[in-house]
């Protein structure tokens, strides 16, 4: 018989369900989400069909604090000789769109459902 990783030695759990403010926020900008799917996609739908090669496209995430990851993937990638022209950058703020961009990427950003809080 096998425990998760949140079991300890004396059968408790360590990681708690979250608490209900989290669920709500959480569900809140899940709504908020599915409230502007359409329209998102309609933005997106010319997006995929520019860089889709062989009916292909990459799908990355990034925020601002992986930036430098961003950029060594970005400058690694072409010193191999790596077609990244596929890949559509889903930035989670509005520094890591520009940052994209300014590395020739194509990337997407959606103050409809950025998140204004920490979790």
């Amino acid at each position: 018989m096998s425990a998760g990783r949140g079991v300890n030695e004396h059968g408790g759990d360590a990681f708690r369900p979250p608490e209900i403010q989290f669920t709500r926020s959480h569900w809140e900008l899940l709504q908020r989400y599915f409230k502007n799917l359409d329209q998102t996609i309609k933005e997106l739908k010319p997006i995929v069909q520019s860089i889709s090669i062989n009916k292909t496209v990459i799908i990355m995430v990034c925020n601002f604090g992986q930036s430098e990851l961003l950029m060594n993937f970005v400058c690694s990638s072409r010193a191999r000789g790596f077609d990244i022209s596929n890949i559509l950058l889903f930035a989670t703020d509005k520094e890591t769109l520009e940052l994209a961009k300014s590395l020739g990427m194509t990337g997407y950003y959606d103050e409809r459902v950025s998140i204004d809080f920490c979790i």
